[in-house]
C-alpha cells in the first residue's frame, strides 16, 4: 500500500489580503497636496495632474486635496468652466500673514466634493473660495460641513448644495460670505429630495449679500415646519436691491404638502433689501425670529411673502432681547403679500422699537423716523417703544410712521431719551407718532420714563393720525418765591383796603 504524502502548501492569500487591506485604508485617508509643479506658491489648474504631489489631480471621493500654505502673494487654483473635478475633502492650511490661499470655481465649472467635513480657518492670511459655478457634496453628510474658510458667490448661477438622497444637509459658515449675484440668483441648496436644509451663520461669520438674491433652498415638500432654517449669529447685511430668500418645493407637482421656513436672528442684521420666504401647505408657517438688533436702512427693505400653495402668512416676534430699529435718518420697510394684497405680517413686540439708528446716540445720529407699512403689531408686558429727542425741531426727535397695518399701545413702555445735550426748559408738544387713514390705532402705554426715569411731566396723546408727546414745564424755585411774593403782596394790599374801609 502506497503511503499517502500529505503536503502543506503556505497561506499564499494571507499576506496579499492583508497588504490590500492596508493599501484600502491607506487610500481612503489619502491626501495628496499641491505643490504647483515644484513650486508650491504658484498658480495653476486643478486638473493639471503636474501640479499635484506625485503628478496626479484628486479625482475620487476617496482622496482629500491638499491646499498647502501659500508663503508669499495670492496663489490661486483653478476649476475652469466645464472642468468637473471630483476629492473627498477640502484641506486647508494657512499660516502665513499677508498671503492668500485661493480656490476659484470659474462659472461652468464643477468641485464634486464627499460628505461631511471642515474648511479650516487660516492661522494667518487669508483662505478663500470663490465660487461662480458649483460645490456638491454628493456623500451622506452624517455631521455637517464647516466653512471657516471665506466664501464668495461671485456670480449669478453659483451654487453650493448637497445632493445625496440620503440626507438633508447642515451648512454652517463661521467666516466672511459674500454674495455678489449681480441681477441675478446664487443658491444655498438641497437638491437630494425631500428633505429639510439648515444653514447657520455662527457668531464670527460676517456675511454680506451686496447684490443679486441669495436662495436657501430645498426640493423638500412636506418635511414639516423646519424645510429650511436659516440662523443669523453675526454681522449679516443685505443690501439695497439685493435679497434672501428662504424657499421650499412650491411649485411641486406632487399633492399636498407641508414645508416651512424659519429664519432667527441672534446676531445683527442690517437690512436694506429684500427677505422673501417661500413655505407650502397650511402646515408650512414662516416664522422670523429676532432676538438681538434687526437694523431697518433705507427705503427699500420689505418682506415679502411669495407663494400660492396655501401656507399662512409669516410672522415676527420679536423677544425681549430683541431690538428693532432704524439705522439712517430716514428708514421704511414694508409686508408685501404678492398673493393677497391687504393682509399685514403680524409682529409681535417683547423686546424694543425705536425709530432712528437706535438710541442714545452721540448728538443728532440716533434720531430719525421709521416707517412700518402693513405691520400688524402688538406689544407683550415690557415692551418698549423707544424715542430720541434732542430738540424740538423737525429732525431733531425720533418719529415712528404706519402705513396702514395696525398697533396697540397697550403694555408697551414709552422711553425717552435725551440726546443732543438737549435740557427741556419751557412746554413742548412733538409729533413723535403718525398714522394714515387705513392704520388701526388702540391702546394706551403703561408708563413714560425719561432717561430711564418715570416722569410725570411727560404725557401722550392719539388723535386723529397723530401722536404727540408732550412736556409741561415745571417753574423754577426762583418762580415759586416770586408768585409767594406776589400773593403776600396782594394779601396785604386787600388787608390795607379793608382797614380803610372800617375808618
Amino acid at each position: 500500500m502506497t503511503p499517502e504524502i500529505k503536503v502543506h502548501r503556505p497561506a499564499r492569500f494571507a499576506l496579499p489580503a492583508a497588504l490590500l487591506l492596508a493599501a484600502s485604508s491607506s487610500l481612503s485617508a489619502q491626501t495628496v497636496n499641491w505643490d504647483g509643479n515644484g513650486d508650491a506658491n504658484a498658480s495653476g489648474d486643478w486638473s493639471t495632474g503636474a501640479n499635484w504631489a506625485g503628478d496626479v489631480a484628486p479625482s475620487t471621493t476617496a482622496i482629500t486635496a491638499g491646499l498647502v500654505n501659500v508663503s508669499s502673494g495670492t496663489r490661486t487654483i483653478s476649476i475652469n468652466n466645464g472642468d468637473t473635478v471630483t476629492a473627498k475633502q477640502l484641506a486647508f492650511t494657512q499660516s502665513t500673514a499677508g498671503a492668500t490661499n485661493l480656490l476659484s470655481i470659474a462659472s461652468g465649472g464643477t468641485l464634486n466634493l464627499g460628505g461631511g467635513q471642515t474648511w479650516v480657518a487660516p492661522t494667518a492670511g487669508t483662505s478663500r473660495v470663490d465660487l461662480g459655478g458649483e460645490v456638491n457634496f454628493t456623500g451622506f453628510i452624517s455631521t455637517s460641513v464647516t466653512v471657516d474658510t471665506g466664501l464668495t458667490f461671485s456670480n449669478a448661477g453659483a451654487v453650493f448644495r448637497a445632493s445625496s438622497t440620503n440626507g438633508g444637509p447642515t451648512f454652517n459658515f463661521n467666516g466672511l460670505v459674500n454674495v455678489n449675484a449681480g441681477a441675478g440668483t446664487a443658491q444655498i441648496a438641497y437638491t437630494g429630495g425631500n428633505r429639510a436644509i439648515s444653514a447657520n451663520f455662527g457668531a464670527t461669520s460676517n456675511f454680506a449679500i451686496n447684490s443679486g438674491t441669495l436662495e436657501v433652498a430645498t426640493t423638500s415638500y412636506n418635511s414639516g415646519a423646519n424645510a429650511v432654517s436659516l440662523s443669523l449669529a453675526g454681522a449679516t447685511t443685505i443690501a439695497s436691491g439685493a435679497g434672501l430668500k428662504l424657499t421650499t418645493d412650491s411649485g411641486s407637482s406632487a399633492n399636498g404638502g407641508n414645508a416651512g421656513v424659519t429664519l432667527t436672528n441672534s446676531g445683527t442684521l442690517a437690512q436694506a433689501g429684500t427677505i422673501t420666504v417661500n413655505a407650502r401647505g397650511s402646515g408650512g408657517a414662516s416664522p422670523l425670529t429676532n432676538s438681538n438688533t434687526w437694523k431697518v436702512s433705507g427705503m427699500s427693505a420689505a418682506i415679502v411673502k411669495n407663494t400660492n400653495l396655501g401656507s399662512p402668512d409669516p410672522t415676527f416676534t420679536n423677544t425681549s432681547a430683541g431690538s428693532f430699529t432704524g439705522a439712517t435718518a430716514n428708514d421704511r420697510i414694508a409686508y408685501n403679500h404678492i398673493e393677497s394684497a391687504g393682509t399685514n405680517l403680524a409682529f409681535t413686540n417683547s423686546g424694543i422699537i425705536a425709530a432712528g439708528n437706535g438710541s442714545n446716540g452721540s448728538g443728532l445720529t440716533s434720531v430719525g423716523t421709521l416707517t412700518l407699512v402693513d405691520f400688524a403689531v402688538t406689544n407683550t408686558t415690557d415692551s418698549t417703544l423707544a424715542f430720541d429727542i434732542g430738540g424740538t425741531s423737525a429732525g431733531q426727535f425720533d418719529v415712528l410712521a404706519f402705513e396702514s397695518g395696525s398697533i396697540d399701545f397697550s403694555n408697551a413702555k414709552l422711553a425717552i431719551t435725551l440726546v443732543n445735550d438737549f435740557a427741556p426748559g419751557a412746554s413742548f408738544d412733538l409729533e413723535i407718532f403718525t398714522a394714515d387713514i387705513g392704520t388701526s390705532v388702540s391702546g394706551s402705554f403703561s408708563e413714560i420714563t425719561v432717561n430711564g426715569v418715570a416722569d410725570a411731566n411727560y404725557s401722550f396723546a392719539y388723535v386723529d393720525g397723530v401722536g404727540t408727546l408732550s412736556y409741561s414745564a415745571v417753574p423754577e424755585p426762583s418762580t415759586y418765591a416770586a408768585l409767594a411774593g406776589l400773593a403776600t403782596l396782594g394779601l396785604a394790599l386787600v388787608r390795607r383796603r379793608g382797614s380803610k374801609a372800617s375808618l
